[in-house]
């Protein structure tokens, strides 16, 4: 019998009432491309196989 003993993490966030914050266009695009960013980063580590370096020929 084998056991996957990969670790499963979950982040609890606080749920609060807080007002939304204006943010100028410039930070909104930088934010917005950070966060792309990491949801990558997130996908891409949870499935590497279904990333390919660039430049390989299929």
């Amino acid at each position: 019998m084998t056991h996957d003993n990969k670790r499963q993490t979950q982040m609890n966030l606080p749920l609060c009432q807080t007002p939304p914050t204006e943010l100028p266009q410039d930070k909104q695009r930088e934010l917005a491309a950070a966060l792309a960013d990491l949801l990558w980063s997130a996908a891409v580590a949870n499935d590497p196989s279904a990333v390919k370096p660039a430049g390989d020929k299929s």
